[in-house]
């Protein structure tokens, strides 16, 4: 990646009582890239997390929201990342 990208993460993904400034390196987590804005969004929360896992049934912490999707992390093992789509219900376009 030759281009120049700029990390964001949003206060809910920073370990409590840390500040950043511009330019510094940290340890996180990619929850998502804007190739057009070239925007990364990071979470050092995410990074952090000691996991163990072992149930067939997790539930998913939702780690960022967009426009059409969001990105979840298993409660149970905070390593293994999903995107939920967002739709309307296909009742609504019908109405």
């Amino acid at each position: 990646m030759n281009e120049q990208y700029t990390g964001f993460i949003i206060n809910e993904q920073i370990k409590s009582g840390k500040t950043f400034k511009p330019g510094a390196s940290i340890e996180a987590t990619l929850l998502d890239i804007d190739c057009d804005k070239k925007m990364l969004d990071l979470s050092e929360r995410v990074a952090s997390k000691d996991v163990k896992s072992g149930k067939d049934k997790s539930k998913a912490v939702v780690e960022l929201t967009k426009d059409s999707y969001m990105i979840v992390s298993l409660k149970n093992d905070r390593q293994k990342f999903g995107v939920v789509l967002l739709q309307e219900s296909l009742n609504q376009h019908h109405m």
